[in-house]
C-alpha cells in the first residue's frame, strides 16, 4: 500500500543503525537472500504509475558495478564506487504497457563510503541540467536526431536521516527525417542515502514526455516504498 511520506521521520533514525544486509564485506548468498527479500513488493507501487506484476527479474552484481544518471551529448554521467548492486523490474499488468519501474540498490563497503557516493551523486546530478542534443546523417540522406531536456534538484518528501533524495528527470524525444513518427520517453529517479546503500528507484514512461503531477508524486512515493522496504 502507499504510505505517507511523513512516515520517513519514523523511519529516519541514524544511518548507521538502520538494518542492511550483512554484506558490506563480502558477496555472498546471505546477501543475495537479504536484498531478494528486502526489494520493493509490486502491490506496494503506487497506483498512479500503473499496476504491476511481482518482480521476475532480479539480479545481482559484485563487480564494482557504475551508477548511471543522465546522458549528455559528450557522454553518460556516472558515479563509481559501490561494491555490490541489487535490482529488480517490474512488468505492467497491461501487455505492451509504455510504463516502466525498477529498483536498483548500490551497496558501498561501509556507510563513511555510501555517504561519499551520495555526495559524489549531488554534484554530478547537477550537470544534468538543461537542453540536450545531437544528430547525424547516414550514406542515404536520413538524418537522425534526439534532444533530452533534464532537470535536477532534491526531494523533500523523501529523506532518512535528514538527508535529502535526490532527482533526476529526462524529457526525451528522438526521431528521423524519414518518418514523421516519435519515441517519447520522460523518465524519473530518485536516489536515497540509506545506510551503506544509495537506492535508485526509476520511474519510466514510454508514451509521454512529460509526466503528470500525480506520476510525479507517485514515482517519489515510490522512491519511499523502496527504502521502507530495504529497512524493514
Amino acid at each position: 500500500m502507499n504510505r505517507p511520506f511523513a512516515l520517513l521521520a519514523a523511519t529516519a533514525i541514524a544511518v548507521s543503525t538502520i538494518a542492511v544486509a550483512p554484506s558490506a564485506v563480502a558477496y555472498n548468498k546471505d546477501a543475495y537472500a537479504f536484498a531478494a527479500s528486502h526489494m520493493l513488493e509490486s502491490k506496494d507501487i503506487p497506483k498512479a504509475l500503473g499496476t504491476y506484476r511481482p518482480a521476475i527479474d532480479f539480479n545481482a552484481s559484485g563487480d564494482r558495478p557504475v551508477m548511471y544518471l543522465c546522458s549528455l551529448k559528450d557522454g553518460n554521467v556516472r558515479v563509481g564506487g559501490a561494491r555490490f548492486a541489487f535490482s529488480a523490474n517490474y512488468n505492467n499488468t497491461v501487455r505492451n504497457s509504455p510504463r516502466q519501474v525498477n529498483v536498483t540498490v548500490y551497496q558501498y563497503g561501509s556507510s563513511k563510503a555510501a555517504i561519499t557516493g551520495f555526495r559524489a551523486v549531488e554534484r554530478e546530478a547537477k550537470r544534468c541540467t538543461g537542453a540536450q542534443g545531437d544528430s547525424n546523417t547516414s550514406d542515404d540522406g536520413v538524418t537522425f536526431s534526439w534532444t533530452s531536456n533534464l532537470q535536477n534538484g532534491k526531494v523533500k518528501d523523501v529523506k532518512v536521516a535528514g538527508v535529502e533524495s535526490v532527482f533526476i528527470n529526462s524529457d526525451y524525444e528522438n526521431g528521423s527525417t524519414d518518418s514523421d513518427q516519435k519515441f517519447l520517453s520522460d523518465s524519473y529517479s530518485v536516489y536515497t542515502l540509506v545506510n551503506d546503500a544509495i537506492i535508485v528507484s526509476l520511474f519510466n514512461n514510454n508514451n509521454a514526455n512529460t509526466l503528470t503531477p500525480a506520476e510525479r508524486k507517485g514515482a517519489n512515493q515510490l522512491a519511499f516504498n523502496a527504502v521502507t522496504a530495504w529497512v524493514d
